[in-house]
């Protein structure tokens, strides 16, 4: 017994069937055949030229065919370019390179003194990341690190003096991305200034992002 459903108002299955593309997978049947070009999607209970219980591809199936093209460009673009969430970055001389194969946590703008001075600018804008999924690429020879206050050291190229990342001895699990370095677009946009409480007299604020005296 044959049960079947017309779809002659679909776009996608006229479409298809126009160009006889799944009607090819079922070679000289005519019955399939004819069911295909007239517009008829087909269950098959007992059909000799195919198993039973065969369902013929409805609408939904050009859905998932569209997916599959979908996972296919996403898989060239990993292969290609490593992924959508690998981030690549390098210093202004571009002797080190590294890579972030991770998420970057909330971007902050910090106002405080010390990042003022190692980036000779209003503030440096940061993001905390997950020392495990950062790597040197290249020039790891090339870096220096300097002791800012106990136990905070920010590492730097000693070719072109570029900030790089800061780290804490007490939390090696965490590394701060100066993210002025990175090569890689991203989406993510500051959240908020930080140690706003020793900020240059001449640094202005116009935005609407949470202001905190220090580090909340």
């Amino acid at each position: 017994m044959r049960h079947h459903c017309t779809f002659h108002d679909c776009f996608f299955l006229n479409k298809f069937l126009k160009n006889q593309t799944f009607a090819d997978l079922f070679g000289d049947c005519p019955e399939v055949s004819a069911g295909w070009r007239a517009g008829r999607c087909w269950r098959l209970s007992a059909c000799g030229c195919h198993s039973n219980d065969l369902f013929l591809p409805m609408p939904w199936v050009f859905a998932f065919g569209a997916l599959l093209r979908l996972w296919w460009l996403r898989m060239v673009v990993v292969l290609r370019y490593g992924g959508n969430d690998m981030l690549k970055g390098s210093c202004l001389c571009g002797a080190v390179q590294y890579e972030l194969d991770g998420e970057l946590g909330p971007m902050v703008m910090c106002h405080c003194q010390r990042c003022r001075k190692a980036n000779g600018a209003a503030y440096a804008v940061n993001a905390p990341i997950n020392s495990a999924e950062f790597r040197w690429v290249s020039g790891e020879t090339a870096l220096a690190e300097f002791e800012s206050s106990p136990g905070v050291l920010r590492v730097f190229c000693q070719r072109c003096a570029s900030p790089l990342i800061s780290r804490r001895v007490s939390q090696p699990e965490l590394f701060r991305l100066r993210l002025g370095t990175l090569d890689t677009p991203i989406d993510a946009r500051p959240t908020a200034h930080i140690f706003v409480g020793s900020k240059a007299e001449w640094d202005e604020i116009h935005d609407d992002l949470p202001q905190y005296t220090e580090r909340p």
